[in-house]
């Protein structure tokens, strides 16, 4: 609007010394003419500056619809996110309350599994417990029966025992003498003790192992 304001005050001003010349020539005979040419072109201005006047008029109104509008989208923006903020406030609550019960749950469920776990350890280990002594008691019987067919060497007096004992360990191993095994290195190697082997084995002679014989081993 202001740089059409100011065309329009340029042009009248511009008629206005075309207008002072025109009259200076009292003699030319198309004066009159250029000076009717003049006016109309100032009744033109004037309906160009009415015309944008209306304009003017119809943009401020214009302008002043599109701040309401405005104003009514911000609105309905605030409450937009209003309402998606107490979405998440909701959601994140009931995810803790999910949350909680899931580990309620998962706790009780580890509780069920180590309880199932340990009494079939219990299990397993008394399970075992029964073979390992099954197992001592067979090689026991096969060592007695083989001692019994064998013909025996004297032995001597300070190699073996005269009577036999229980204090050995009830649990432990079956092994097969190999060549160059000892009562020493059988029981260094399998964490025993010599004592154990000969009281668990009744062994007369312990000085003389049998190649591929099977003894038990005691094991603490």
């Amino acid at each position: 609007m202001k740089t059409y304001t100011k065309r329009t005050l340029f042009l009248l001003g511009l008629l206005s010394v075309l207008a002072n010349a025109l009259f200076s020539q009292s003699n030319n005979d198309n004066v009159r003419v250029k000076m009717a040419n003049l006016f109309q072109d100032v009744a033109l201005l004037k309906e160009q500056i009415g015309q944008m006047k209306l304009e003017t008029e119809s943009l401020r109104r214009d302008n002043h619809q599109l701040l309401k509008e405005l104003e009514l989208t911000r609105k309905s923006q605030n409450q937009l996110v209003e309402g998606v903020n107490q979405f998440f406030d909701s959601m994140e609550d009931r995810f803790a309350s999910l949350e909680n019960n899931s580990t309620k749950e998962l706790l009780k469920g580890k509780e069920d599994v180590l309880t199932h776990v340990n009494k079939e350890m219990i299990s397993l280990a008394q399970r075992t417990q029964k073979a390992m002594d099954l197992l001592a008691a067979q090689v026991q019987a096969v060592n007695k029966t083989k001692n019994r067919s064998t013909p025996k060497p004297a032995p001597r007096a300070t190699s073996a025992p005269k009577s036999f004992n229980s204090s050995y360990p009830p649990n432990g191993m079956a092994y097969t003498i190999k060549s160059g095994d000892s009562l020493s290195k059988i029981a260094a190697d399998l964490g025993s003790k010599v004592s154990y082997i000969i009281n668990a084995n009744q062994m007369l002679n312990p000085n003389q192992l049998k190649v591929g014989d099977t003894l038990f081993i005691p094991v603490p």
